[in-house]
């Protein structure tokens, strides 16, 4: 099921963490859903991939929170590194 999601997702929500940024889901995933009208595409829903963070005292605490992971085994590891980038750039 989900219960690292949930976990993860009750603990940022609990201790207050707020939106840092979110990985651009397009070379990861397909989407999940495809709006059309009058035959044009007008929108496409991708899973979200979000950062989140928070100061507690004297240390920093970052969630990251991914509605789904990718199938490829190659875009798996993509999206790990773009993630370790990440918790780099907000510790600096």
């Amino acid at each position: 099921g989900n219960i690292g999601l949930i976990a993860v997702d009750t603990l940022r929500s609990e201790v207050g963490a707020e939106e840092l940024g979110e990985i651009e889901p397009w070379d990861f995933f397909y989407p999940r859903k495809v709006s059309i009208e009058g035959g044009l595409l007008r929108d496409l829903e991708f899973p979200r991939s979000k950062f989140y963070f928070k100061r507690v005292g004297e240390k920093d605490l970052i969630f990251f929170v991914g509605e789904e992971q990718p199938r490829e085994k190659g875009n798996l590891y993509a999206r790990g590194e773009k993630a370790y980038e990440m918790a780099n750039l907000a510790h600096a």
